[in-house]
């Protein structure tokens, strides 16, 4: 059974310190183990503010046991400004002593969406520990999420919403900018994690989150809703305006 909990924070600031803080929490005790610490990151604003703070807080993380993975990305060179890859290297990879052996970027050229989306599967699968059900299985898992309710690249009303075979696949975007093609995780792999982090912060947020949070369902029409860890936790990290409408 997962563990679910929402933790609220005074403002976007004080999220992104608590974030890194449970990203270092992780870290360092997997690291205890000496076993390698497989983490999937997300794009946007506040996952940047919250690889800043760890770059500031925890720079003597033990890095050369970390690998990163990316849990969705857009279709472009990682130097576009639209680019998540592109984003955790400015704000965090450039900034921490870790292996270029340990990076595991979405692949964006060389072959169709669709072949970009099983090769990165073939990593995922040749390079995470799996679970019990054959499921690659990370030790964290970092999501956003879309005032459309989508998280990862899994937007309401696409196909991949209910992909339950495939590890990774490509989609077409949503009905949010920028209009750009993805490749993504799927939820077979997100739920497969042993940690799964929602951030979320601004006013913007608050009527999708009172929709999933309070309603307590699991819809197609918000797939953020849709992350339910198997056997893991599931924690909501907001700041007080994305929770605004929270009881």
């Amino acid at each position: 059974m997962n563990k679910t909990e929402i933790r609220v924070y005074e403002n976007m600031a004080s999220l992104a310190s608590a974030a890194a803080d449970t990203f270092a929490e992780i870290i360092s005790c997997k690291a205890a183990s000496g076993q390698s610490i497989n983490i999937a990151l997300s794009g946007g604003k506040t996952p940047a503010a919250i690889h800043e703070s760890i770059v500031m807080r925890y720079p003597d993380l033990p890095w050369s046991n970390v690998r990163i993975f990316m849990g969705d990305e857009r279709i472009v060179p990682y130097s576009d400004k639209d680019s998540n890859y592109g984003m955790a290297i400015r704000t965090l990879i450039d900034h921490v002593d870790i292996p270029s052996g340990n990076l595991f970027p979405m692949p964006t050229s060389g072959g169709s969406d669709d072949d970009l989306a099983r090769d990165y599967a073939s990593t995922l699968e040749h390079t995470v520990p799996k679970n019990a059900d054959g499921i690659p299985s990370f030790d964290l898992v970092l999501l956003g999420l879309g005032e459309d309710g989508h998280t990862a690249s899994l937007f309401p009303g696409k196909p991949s919403v209910e992909e339950q075979q495939r590890l990774c696949i490509s989609t077409t975007p949503g009905t949010l900018p920028p209009p750009i093609n993805r490749l993504s995780f799927t939820f077979p792999v997100i739920n497969a994690a042993r940690n799964v982090v929602f951030v979320a912060s601004g006013e913007a947020k608050a009527n999708v989150l009172a929709t999933i949070l309070k309603s307590g369902v699991a819809s197609v029409s918000h797939p953020a809703s849709l992350v339910l860890p198997k056997d893991g936790n599931l924690i909501w990290m907001l700041d007080k305006a994305a929770a605004s409408k929270l009881d």
